[in-house]
């Protein structure tokens, strides 16, 4: 096994040099630089983490933590972050929160206890948890920045990401209105500020196509898949029978489509179904399903991004929330042959 001291002097620098290229800390010239990328590159060098976090107090680990690790909108999101910060050489250490306070709190102290350099919180909505000021403000005192995927109203100066909610409801309601349905039931999400968002989209679509909202029409779900084919099996039972379905989340929706599938209604072609998140199975299930596209890789990279810029204080300032737009793409589960 190579050594630091070899990689010194293959590239005729010092060991400091070189543990300066390594750690990116300290002034060192693009040529010398490399120079000794080269080395290690040649000697197949790769240092010594635990030593490198004696020396430099930085583990190069990040806390990632998120409500359901199973579930599809995460897993891309964590892809767009790993692939930001392994580019930057950091490595992810994962945890599930189930959506539970105590346990995120636990899981954040966790993470202080292995020296992480920094975390990102993911949830489907913060303000569940009553007081995230007290979940985070151990890692803060630790001089561990952290950043959030949504929503929060908190004292500290946190960056966020999020995504325009209403938006993307807006743009599905209004493309099974203007489909020819006037009869829309929506299977909601849990109590939240995403569900809130979410169902005003669906309310100010009817609003300005001018068709009233018929409360009835609303199912409750908890964003998974059971949850849907529990709704759709409402649904069915409707007198009159909705002829669209708008689903808070794509999982949601599948399960209502198979709940179609079980009881032999077409769909479309007796139900449309539109979701939300357009996550991977959208395009494999079949008829495929138009869902509101939301950009998970790149709010995954935005959110490592602003971590990062905290950590290397490039970026002191106010906390920063930036906001992904929604667009809508139209599968089959929404247009009739006819209509293609």
């Amino acid at each position: 096994m190579s050594s630091i001291y070899q990689v010194a002097e293959m590239a005729g620098v010092s060991v400091a040099t070189v543990s300066r290229v390594i750690n990116e800390r300290g002034y060192v010239s693009e040529k010398t630089r490399l120079k000794v990328q080269e080395a290690i590159n040649i000697l197949h060098y790769t240092p010594n983490q635990a030593a490198q976090s004696l020396t430099t107090s930085s583990t190069k680990l990040i806390g990632l933590l998120v409500p359901d690790i199973n579930n599809p909108v995460f897993l891309e999101q964590s892809k767009g972050i790993n692939d930001y910060l392994k580019d930057k050489g950091y490595i992810l250490m994962y945890a599930e929160s189930g959506e539970d306070d105590e346990e995120m709190s636990n899981m954040v102290r966790r993470f202080l206890s292995n020296r992480v350099d920094g975390m990102i919180l993911c949830s489907r909505d913060f303000t569940q948890f009553g007081d995230m000021d007290a979940i985070i403000e151990p890692a803060l005192k630790n001089n561990v920045h952290v950043v959030l995927n949504g929503y929060v109203d908190s004292k500290f100066e946190i960056d966020r990401v999020g995504f325009d909610n209403v938006r993307g409801a807006y743009l599905a309601t209004e493309h099974l209105l203007k489909m020819g349905h006037s009869s829309i039931a929506l299977i909601a999400g849990t109590d939240s500020t995403i569900s809130e968002e979410r169902y005003r989209g669906y309310r100010e679509a009817h609003i300005d196509n001018h068709v009233s909202l018929n409360p009835a029409l609303v199912v409750k779900g908890d964003f998974r898949q059971h949850s849907g084919y529990e709704a759709m099996l409402k649904i069915l039972q409707m007198n009159p029978r909705p002829t669209a379905v708008f689903a808070m989340n794509d999982v949601m929706a599948i399960g209502a489509m198979m709940a179609l599938e079980d009881h032999k209604v077409s769909v479309p072609d007796e139900i449309a179904v539109a979701g939300f998140d357009d996550i991977i199975w959208c395009s494999l299930i079949r008829p495929r399903l138009t869902s509101v596209v939301q950009p998970k890789y790149e709010i995954g990279k935005k959110l490592a991004e602003f971590l990062l810029s905290r950590m290397n204080d490039s970026y002191s300032g106010p906390g920063r929330h930036e906001i992904f737009g929604s667009r809508l793409a139209v599968r089959q589960s929404t247009v009739k042959s006819e209509q293609q």
